[in-house]
């Protein structure tokens, strides 16, 4: 039976206050992505040994750390990391060129020792106009150096599916992942990140990924028609994902890892009661599917 985490910062920002409001929830594991303002690869080494001391405190494990490593960065460097815009004010980012983020990633390293985890989340680079053959041929290259720091430090990078980078889909990010073929780098899979991604996350791009998955973000999405097609976050029962077919076949697949909650679900404009109306509107489907 898979866990279910959450994304610390779809509590809030202020990292105590988040732990204990998580802790309340009933929830054990969390993923570190933002916290005191800046993103966890940012974080001194005061700061994570700090962050650690409080996790303690709190009793809760980290199923992996967030950082933005490859996501404001150009796969190519005729474009500087200063022509690449925010996609969203709210996410706090590193930005800067390719051998900046390797830089963060080896800093990486040694945070995640400290808060006790051996996964960090990792992008496919900032999306630029290129033929995808090009592309999907450079973010090999540029990954392997990535990939065998990795290997050596004992780490995994799970490589996110996500529709601002050049691997919008699961089903995209996995043949890049076995195009490497390394037990450091394995799948984060984001289904609301597929839809966005203009793929179908379940059941066509479950079916071939589904032994591959290392982690999951779970969100859901709702479709706004009018002059355009315009996604908004909903509860993960009433959304364009079957999650109720998705989480039986987790199960039954045998997928023991964890579910972390990313909702970004704030009706009222308020990510920690979104985000807690989310995670009862999963375990009200767990129930539902007869899961335990």
């Amino acid at each position: 039976m898979f866990k279910i985490g959450i994304i610390t910062d779809q509590i809030g920002m202020d990292f105590e206050s988040a732990l204990q409001d998580i802790t309340a929830a009933g929830l054990s594991t969390v993923e570190i992505h933002g916290l005191w303002g800046k993103t966890v690869e940012n974080l001194s080494i005061k700061e994570a040994k700090r962050a650690r001391h409080l996790l303690q405190d709190f009793g809760l494990k980290v199923s992996n750390i967030g950082p933005t490593l490859f996501f404001m960065c150009p796969l190519f460097d005729s474009t500087s990391p200063d022509d690449l815009k925010p996609v969203n004010p709210h996410f706090v980012h590193t930005k800067g060129d390719y051998a900046f983020h390797v830089d963060k990633l080896k800093k990486c390293f040694e945070i995640a020792n400290i808060l006790d985890t051996s996964m960090i989340r990792i992008f496919g680079f900032r999306r630029q106009e290129e033929t995808l053959d090009k592309v999907i041929e450079k973010i090999a290259q540029r990954l392997i150096i990535p990939v065998r720091l990795a290997e050596r430090a004992g780490m995994t990078l799970v490589l996110e599916n996500c529709p601002y980078t050049n691997l919008p889909t699961g089903m995209l990010t996995y043949e890049m992942i076995k195009k490497i073929e390394s037990q450091s780098l394995k799948l984060l899979w984001d289904l609301g990140n597929t839809i966005k991604g203009d793929g179908i996350p379940y059941p066509d791009e479950y079916q071939v990924i589904k032994n591959d998955i290392a982690h999951i973000h779970v969100k859901n999405l709702s479709l706004n028609y009018g002059y355009a097609r315009k996604y908004s976050y909903d509860l993960i029962d009433r959304g364009i994902i079957d999650y109720y077919k998705v989480l039986s076949n987790l199960v039954k697949d045998g997928y023991h890892r964890v579910l972390s909650l990313e909702p970004e679900y704030s009706p009222k404009g308020n990510y920690k009661e979104g985000s807690l109306e989310f995670l009862q509107s999963l375990r009200a489907v767990i129930r539902e599917c007869g899961l335990k």
